[in-house]
């Protein structure tokens, strides 16, 4: 299942606030579209509606693929060499554990969590 959480976050530049749609879940097997949305970075880009400045949000996420069997927390690491390419002009870090925290679905002890990096040729995805 894939799941939304609203928050407000603060343009670096202009200091205007605004609201972004993050995704707590993403389950690229159930919603498709997403995995090519997380991998040219579309999920994650905020543009702020005063200064129409750009920004890459960094928060942890729930990655699952059930045809592959991954269910993993991931967030994004990007490089300043990679924002200047895609013309970003920042990166805006949300710390929402509270809100993540209340959205998981906690497994049982024996539940055996394997490692799981996904590299695309644009983002590197790590847990």
């Amino acid at each position: 299942m894939t799941s939304l959480i609203s928050k407000e976050v603060i343009c670096p530049n202009c200091g205007t606030e605004g609201s972004i749609t993050l995704y707590s879940s993403i389950n690229v097997t159930l919603n498709p579209e997403l995995q090519k949305k997380m991998d040219n970075g579309e999920l994650f880009i905020w543009k702020c509606p005063n200064c129409e400045k750009q920004y890459i949000c960094i928060y942890p996420f729930i990655y699952h693929d059930m045809e592959k069997g991954i269910l993993q927390c991931l967030s994004l690491n990007i490089s300043e060499e990679r924002l200047k390419e895609l013309g970003l002009n920042g990166i805006i870090k949300i710390n929402w554990k509270k809100e993540i925290r209340d959205s998981l679905v906690y497994l049982p002890s024996s539940f055996n969590r394997t490692i799981f990096r996904y590299e695309s040729e644009t983002y590197r995805w790590k847990f």
